[in-house]
């Protein structure tokens, strides 16, 4: 029997076909309604969540939802149970990694430029924009929860995780990808009840528009100036923004064959280094980058040479073109390449040659840390304090067990507990000893909130239900080229059954209104279908 969920106005939900999986739950059709889905939880929801969910389906409104898979209706099991929620269908997006991404660019958007791309960055602010003027924050934002279409609309997806407040009450985004944070909340090592803002988003977005225009590169990674190697998180934190043109002792340079930061706009350009070297933390908002994307989308040129080859009109010849005749690197196609291209001209050896390789990882338990780690070492004045403490204590209770055991005396042994008590209380060594132990105790909580993060994205990465759809309708896209010739004769035989069966009923026909001598003859003579290959 299928089950049906019910709707905060009654309505009625029955789930279709599996559309997705993810880590959170699983989607699906909504038998009811074409243009709805039906997003239901592995997890018991916490009373917490379910608020966040009733009071986000009360700020839906028609300029929200066109860039938001915003939840429409919460609903509830057979045992009353809130354990989903209904949002809008997309069909046809794909995650914007596949957009900035050279390989898979050319692969699903073949015949989209860099005109293409300059567009679906200013979508992509205008997308944030309209959110914050909700008062919404997105907080966790990353390659993987933004759609795209083919005609460079934007959907935000996972919008259950989006920082949302009631009042002075907030629901807190409490995860995040190292990549698009900004330093401020990079340094503190947890999400926890942590407020963010606009500004915070911002950073997020300036990574976003940036891998667009750099197809796929990240600002803060590059080719070191020295021998020390400068890792990701660290450049953030440290503001070493590598395609910076103020900063002649930056420690990080873009990588070879970069795109420049000179060929785009000022603009653009004052934009990206205010979103990534200005230490007050105050960054372009989001209608700020919609207006100069909008410029820049106004000021390109078209290659004379390849269709698609589209570049800032500040060059005086087409980029892409001098990448693939010097570096033999191809950011976008054009008609020569998809003439020559080696790759198409066997497509049967790839189909022969392809299997589907399962990613399979090792499962993180929380008790994974212990491995071989150490706490960081204690400064010996720490422990001459402990040891002064404890020999204190010890002292007084061998000096007050002798005397009560001398004297027998009562008086004796309630002056020697008072005394201990006396002294453990006001012990100089219990302030310092206290302090430390307190400071170790926050940064241990720290460490360990990051750490619970780390192992949940790693247990669950965002990138892997993305992955198995993928590869899924390739190998259905395989297996229907496999079967191709098997149709082809199938179909022929069909066909040659229906024409063979039209023309014998033909003959009959033609038998059983034949009665003359002459028409038996000429019919005698005639010679039997054959089938055409």
């Amino acid at each position: 029997m299928q089950a049906v969920y019910t709707g905060l106005n009654g309505k009625k939900y029955s789930p279709g076909r599996k559309i997705g999986q993810g880590g959170e739950g699983a989607v699906f059709d909504v038998t009811e309604d074409a243009e709805m889905v039906i997003k239901l939880y592995t997890d018991p929801l916490e009373q917490n969540k379910i608020d966040k969910l009733v009071y986000m389906t009360t700020l839906a409104n028609p300029e929200l939802l066109r860039f938001a898979a915003w939840p429409l209706d919460v609903v509830r099991d057979n045992a009353s149970k809130t354990c989903g929620l209904i949002m809008r269908k997309l069909e046809a997006y794909v995650p914007l990694h596949n957009l900035f991404s050279p390989i898979d660019r050319k692969k699903l958007f073949p015949d989209k430029g860099y005109n293409f791309l300059i567009h679906v960055a200013r979508n992509l602010a205008v997308a944030f924009h309209k959110i914050h003027q909700s008062g919404i924050v997105a907080g966790d934002v990353n390659e993987a929860n933004i759609l795209v279409n083919n005609s460079g609309m934007i959907a935000l997806i996972d919008c259950d995780s989006f920082q949302i407040k009631k009042g002075n009450q907030y629901f807190f985004c409490e995860v995040g990808i190292p990549r698009y944070t900004p330093p401020e909340l990079l340094s503190r090592g947890s999400f926890a009840a942590v407020v963010r803002d606009s500004n915070t988003d911002c950073f997020s977005l300036s990574v976003l528009i940036f891998q667009l225009l750099f197809l796929g590169r990240s600002p803060f990674t590059g080719t070191p100036k020295g021998p020390q190697e400068i890792d990701e998180e660290t450049a953030i934190k440290t503001y070493e923004f590598a395609y910076s043109l103020r900063r002649p002792d930056k420690l990080l340079w873009p990588a070879k064959n970069s795109f420049k930061i000179e060929s785009l706009s000022r603009g653009i350009s004052h934009l990206f280094h205010e979103a990534f070297e200005n230490r007050s933390n105050r960054r372009p908002t989001a209608l700020q980058w919609a207006n100069e994307l909008g410029l820049q989308a106004k000021n390109t040129t078209q290659c004379d040479k390849a269709k698609v080859h589209y570049y800032p009109n500040t060059l005086t010849a087409c980029p892409w073109c001098e990448y693939k005749s010097k570096s033999n690197i191809v950011y976008f196609l054009d008609d020569s390449y998809l003439k020559d291209a080696a790759e198409l001209a066997d497509i049967d050896q790839f189909i022969n040659g392809y299997k589907f390789e399962e990613l399979k990882f090792k499962t993180l338990n929380q008790d994974y840390y212990q491995l071989g780690q150490t706490a960081a070492p204690i400064d010996g004045k720490y422990k001459r304090y402990a040891i002064f403490q404890k020999s204190g204590l010890l002292s007084l209770i061998v000096i007050t067990g002798v005397i009560f055991y001398f004297t027998g005396s009562g008086p004796v042994l309630l002056v020697g507990l008072f005394c201990l008590i006396t002294f453990f209380i006001l012990s100089p060594f219990k302030g310092p000893l206290t302090e430390e132990l307190g400071k170790r105790q926050v940064h241990f909580n720290t460490l360990h909130s990051t750490f619970e993060t780390l192992v949940q994205h790693y247990n669950k990465p965002n990138n892997m239900p993305a992955y198995k759809q993928s590869a899924t309708k390739l190998n259905r896209a395989i297996a229907e080229y496999k079967r191709l010739p098997e149709d082809y004769q199938s179909q022929k035989r069909r066909l040659k059954k229906i024409i063979t069966t039209s023309n014998l009923r033909s003959t009959s026909r033609s038998s059983t209104s034949c009665t003359t001598p002459s028409c038996l003859l000429e019919l005698k003579k005639s010679k039997p279908f054959i089938m055409p290959v």
